[in-house]
């Protein structure tokens, strides 16, 4: 009596027994291919998955992205929009408590997105005084500054824009109004930046 056994094995070219004949010991070799559908295609295919797997292995790991973030600790509640290709909705920040996060992205029409701030609900489309959070995703680093238009709505109250990487530079208004010259920076992209509102 024959006995009938199929074992698979990576090797294209190793033969396995596969019909055993116990009355006459010994057992007679085929190809482990044997029956299958085109073995050149299958190995083909086994070489194709191999490369898929060891590529798959070598890619770098996605780059970590910071947030831009907002915290409001004056003692009146702000509304803040983010603007980019399109104006977000308003979201009111509590007073002494508000906060406000997103992640830094690249706007795909602008480049860049701005965090406008007014103390008023309406003010982004009533004129009224804006601090301006703008940044710029490049790569690994984030361009980031600060502006005020149409006034300035946080006069007589301290302002720090900074990373959590302290070895970035901040940006800091002692008095709620923007010095003279440049406010741009930047900073590795991996790490918040936030702007403390009556900090």
């Amino acid at each position: 009596m024959l006995h009938y056994c199929f074992l698979f094995a990576g090797h294209v070219d190793q033969q396995l027994p596969v019909f055993h004949d116990p009355a006459r010991s010994r057992s007679i070799y085929i190809n482990h291919w044997t029956n299958l559908p085109n073995p050149k295609l299958i190995k083909m295919l086994a070489n194709i998955l191999t490369l898929l797997a060891v590529t798959v292995a070598a890619a770098p790991a996605a780059t970590a992205v910071g947030n831009a973030k907002v915290v409001n600790k004056c003692t009146v509640p702000v509304y803040l929009w983010s603007v980019g290709q399109s104006v977000s909705g308003v979201y009111t920040l509590a007073a002494k408590t508000g906060t406000y996060s997103e992640p830094f992205v690249k706007d795909p029409v602008t480049g860049g997105k701005a965090l406008k701030i007014t103390k008023t609900k309406d003010g982004l489309y009533t004129g009224k005084a804006q601090t301006v959070f703008a940044y710029s995703l490049d790569g690994d680093k984030v361009w980031y500054d600060l502006s005020d238009v149409f006034g300035d709505a946080f006069a007589g109250a301290k302002i720090v824009e900074a990373s959590v990487d302290t070895t970035c530079p901040a940006i800091t208004w002692p008095t709620g109004i923007p010095p003279a010259g440049s406010q741009v920076k930047v900073c590795t992209a991996a790490k918040d930046v936030t702007l403390t509102l009556c900090a």
